[in-house]
């Protein structure tokens, strides 16, 4: 999390995806955090699963073209403004735009 100033100064968006989910992206944009100091552009979306089942999200209207996801180090296509995510028991995700 502290590898990318998104996580720690981009502006803050709770999500509401499913009841056992905490889910929140970060972004900056403009150049400028919230603390009005100049970052990079970036967005990043932060999936925790608070439950032990297995939970299958589709999140829509992802305006990005691909994200990386940080932990499994690898590119998630969303070119088609959709994102399915299997998120195992506790599992969570880090996905970021700019690596």
């Amino acid at each position: 999390r502290n590898t990318y100033d998104v996580f720690k100064t981009g502006d803050l968006t709770l999500l509401n995806l499913d009841k056992d989910v905490f889910a929140f992206t970060r972004e900056i944009k403009n150049s400028k955090d919230v603390f009005d100091r100049d970052k990079k552009n970036n967005f990043g979306l932060v999936l925790i699963n608070r439950s032990s089942r297995e939970i299958d999200l589709k999140l829509e209207d992802i305006d990005k073209v691909k994200l990386y996801s940080v932990l499994d180090d690898k590119y998630i296509d969303t070119s088609n403004e959709k994102l399915n995510i299997k998120l195992g028991g506790f599992g969570y995700k880090l996905l970021i735009e700019n690596k």
